[in-house]
């Protein structure tokens, strides 16, 4: 399907897509439509055409917050966070994150880490994550850490991203 606006004979594509497009439609404006059989299901020419045109939804929404306590191991230097994410109107999230801390006056230890996520989360309610981070070298130890959390949700049309930081004061030392 094609969308175009101008003169026949002269328009100008502001849409394309093999089912469902999207764009942004101004009053007074007229758009031009033309569907094609791509012939993509294998029957051939024909068939019934059937256009709708309907609000687009909402952006997707994504937000992510960090505690500002965390444990750490002693013994693995592995270290657990938690915090919450709230979406809605995407139809997946993915959310991702690193710490890190300084050790002496020159080094740094640093870890990634994916935000465990179950599908079905994008409804707009708050949820809790945790997550457990391996150090990439040496071991996480008490004391303030830097952590960052990344967000990204798409929806049909748009995604949306963002990221937040919280300084997390660690402790535990046990097991």
């Amino acid at each position: 399907m094609l969308v175009g606006v101008g003169t026949p004979g002269s328009l100008e594509n502001i849409a394309c897509g093999p089912e469902t497009i999207a764009f942004s439609a101004s009053a007074g404006t007229t758009y031009y439509v033309l569907a094609v059989d791509d012939q993509d299901d294998g029957s051939g020419n024909g068939g019934s055409l059937q256009i709708s045109v309907n609000p687009m939804p909402p952006p997707p929404t994504v937000d992510v917050t960090i505690a500002p306590r965390g444990t750490f191991n002693s013994k693995t230097g592995r270290v657990t966070l938690h915090g919450t994410f709230t979406c809605a109107d995407a139809d997946w999230v993915e959310l991702s994150g690193n710490v890190s801390q300084p050790v002496g006056r020159i080094g740094t230890i640093r870890g990634d880490f994916p935000i465990p996520v179950d599908s079905g989360t994008c409804d707009g309610l708050s949820h809790q994550w945790s997550a457990s981070v391996l150090p990439q070298a040496g071991k996480f130890s008490g004391g303030k850490s830097l952590t960052v959390a990344f967000s990204f949700a798409c929806g049909t049309f748009e995604c949306s991203s963002g990221y937040t930081e919280q300084t997390v004061r660690l402790s535990g030392g046990g097991k």
